[in-house]
């Protein structure tokens, strides 16, 4: 025969269970919020990551155009009035890569486009309003003087362009990835 236990055992088990069942949403919905904090805790930090990572990036960039402006400058000076001849580029870049092992970004041809880079960037820089005495006297020599390099006005021409084209290419791109 099979006894069914009191109404207050009945009482007490459901009382026991909704507590329990109380506990268990009050549980959940604690370790819910617990998970959103920690969600937001983890996007507040990969957020401070991902900008000091830009950051950095962009004063290495800024430090690297600079380093390649000084070069192409350097470079510019000593082939544009005749101090070098044809194969010194070639030769420094050999000479700098057996000095520097595993040194990339220097050979003779990123040599010519630094000092491409800093010549185009001298002629733009004459044409804004913040055009040092500097700069606008090497543009002075640099137009009065005959080309003594290997490269022609006209090919100069050409490579000046599409050098400007691609890089600004390049700065749009790092734009759009800014945003």
């Amino acid at each position: 025969m099979l006894t069914l236990p009191s109404k207050d055992v009945l009482e007490d088990f459901l009382l026991k269970e909704t507590r329990e069942m109380q506990k268990n949403a009050e549980f959940r919905i604690m370790m819910k919020e617990l998970t959103n904090n920690i969600q937001q805790a983890v996007s507040d930090i990969k957020t401070a990551i991902l900008q000091g990572q830009y950051e950095a990036a962009k004063g290495v960039n800024r430090i690297q155009l600079a380093v390649y402006f000084g070069i192409g400058k350097y470079v510019s000076q000593r082939t544009r009035k005749g101090a070098w001849g044809t194969g010194a580029l070639e030769a420094i870049s050999g000479q700098l890569r057996r000095e520097l092992l595993g040194l990339r970004g220097y050979s003779a041809t990123q040599m010519k486009e630094m000092r491409l880079f800093y010549e185009t960037w001298t002629m733009l820089d004459v044409n804004s309003s913040v055009a040092t005495d500097e700069l606008t006297s090497a543009i002075t020599i640099a137009e009065m003087e005959p080309l003594k390099s290997s490269v022609t006005t006209d090919e100069l021409q050409v490579k000046k362009n599409k050098f400007k084209s691609e890089f600004c290419k390049h700065v749009c791109k790092i734009c759009i990835c800014s945003r």
